[in-house]
């Protein structure tokens, strides 16, 4: 298919208007970036919490009793995935990243036992797991 001179400058004008603004917001989140980073400096805390199974390990980012946030990695993650997304949270929020069974640094799941979202869902909910909002997981 064939442009037209002008659908093809057309293109081309609205191409390089389209990367000015990218880089404008490029350079705008770097700025924020740097403010967030600058400002929040978050301290981590990496615990181990003991499960039947091993244990569950994981990072923990803001005052013991901040607004409590759970963040949860995806299938073939890790903790590890939210170290560059914190910073940029309020300072105030406790912010906990759990390493799944079988995932980072976590014990694996014994032989014959699935690795299923919905179990993960009770590992998290488990009675022992709430200590991880308090604090009280060893570090």
């Amino acid at each position: 298919m064939f442009f037209s001179t002008v659908e093809y400058d057309r293109n081309f004008v609205c191409g390089v208007i389209l990367q000015i603004h990218l880089l404008k917001m490029m350079q705008t989140l770097k700025n924020v970036r740097h403010l967030a980073t600058a400002t929040m400096k978050h301290t981590v805390t990496e615990f181990r919490m003991p499960v039947p199974w091993g244990e569950m390990r994981g990072r923990a980012w803001g005052p013991d009793h901040g607004r409590p946030v759970l963040c949860l990695h995806g299938w073939s993650d890790n903790c590890g995935s939210f170290n560059t997304l914190i910073p940029l949270l309020p300072a105030d929020w406790r912010c906990v990243a759990v390493d799944l069974p079988g995932h980072g640094f976590s014990s694996h799941r014994p032989a014959g036992i699935f690795y299923t979202f919905p179990a993960y869902i009770t590992d998290i909910t488990d009675d022992a797991s709430l200590k991880l909002y308090n604090g009280n997981a060893s570090p």
